[in-house]
């Protein structure tokens, strides 16, 4: 249980007048399924990730030594168009562009990752960190990434499945997606699949949720950074697995992350900001929504 640590949300359909994409065969699924498991995350992970790490290094003097509650943004694939906001805990009310670590920036998106029916990709990855000066900070970005990268290749593959093996359910009666909301939590992977009527709160099916206990995300996350190659951990990282309890079998950059993640500040100033970044996630809605995967896809029928 917990906040998740990867949240995208993707809105189907190419041209903007139109916000929702018509299942009307296998092929569309296949095409849907393909912008999510491949060119997606080709595009999470040679554009958006760098240019995270790059907002983090440009953005060192506001955000070192400070609380970063996560990272969001969007990618507006019609405007050709990143945004990225690194939110850190307080935020500075009334700040500029450069002290609220926002940046715009304009993406060349090669041919062959253009989406056919995604046109806008909103995400969230959660930090939840005192990012600490000098390597400390270094070192706190590279594992964000690292782990953001290793989420979102579960995180996107899993969402390419539900449509896969819901392929003939979302060809029935002429299905319309409307939206599809991933979010990746720590230990299961879940994903609920919602079919609404073109009236709203009218519907005569009932929700798909898909719960998968058996392949973990930390078993994915393994066998993917075996598979990259990932290297041995090193002394200082071994020196803060043991400080934090962990085993050394299981040590690694993710698994320092994520039990850091989960420590809270001692003292009172940090306190404070450790409730602000709960509060903050509740009243934006997140909340607590239980463990794994969930890809919501808001689905209406047309007529």
């Amino acid at each position: 249980m917990g906040h998740p640590s990867l949240v995208a949300g993707l809105s189907p359909g190419p041209d903007p007048r139109f916000d929702f994409v018509v299942v009307d065969g296998e092929e569309t699924i296949d095409t849907l399924g393909a912008d999510i498991d491949a060119r997606l995350y080709a595009i999470f992970d040679t554009i958006v990730l760098p240019e995270i790490r790059k907002s983090f290094d440009e953005r060192r003097g506001v955000l070192s030594d400070s609380y970063v509650e996560d990272v969001s943004g969007s990618y507006e694939q019609n405007d050709s168009r990143l945004d990225i906001l690194i939110s850190k805990v307080p935020p500075e009310y009334g700040c500029s562009t450069e002290s609220c670590a926002h940046r715009t920036v304009a993406v060349d998106l090669p041919p062959e990752l253009e989406l056919s029916h995604i046109r806008q990709v909103l995400f969230s990855i959660a930090v939840y960190e005192n990012m600490g000066s000098g390597a400390e900070y270094d070192q706190l970005v590279d594992r964000i990434i690292a782990k953001a990268s290793g989420e979102a290749r579960v995180l996107f593959s899993e969402a390419a499945n539900v449509l896969e093996d819901n392929k003939q359910e979302l060809l029935e009666d002429g299905t319309a997606i409307e939206r599809l909301l991933l979010r990746q939590y720590e230990d299961i992977s879940r994903i609920s699949v919602l079919f609404l009527q073109s009236e709203p709160g009218v519907s005569d099916k009932k929700p798909l949720d898909v719960v998968i206990t058996s392949n973990s995300y930390y078993e994915r996350s393994w066998s993917y950074y075996e598979q990259s190659g990932e290297e041995e951990p090193t002394p200082e990282v071994l020196q803060e697995c043991a400080e934090l309890g962990i085993d050394e079998a299981e040590c690694s950059e993710i698994a320092v992350l994520e039990a850091r993640r989960h420590q809270l500040p001692t003292d009172d100033d940090s306190a404070e900001q450790g409730n602000a970044a709960v509060d903050s996630i509740a009243l934006i809605g997140i909340g607590v929504a239980g463990a794994g995967i969930a890809a919501i896809v808001a689905i209406r029928k047309l007529r």
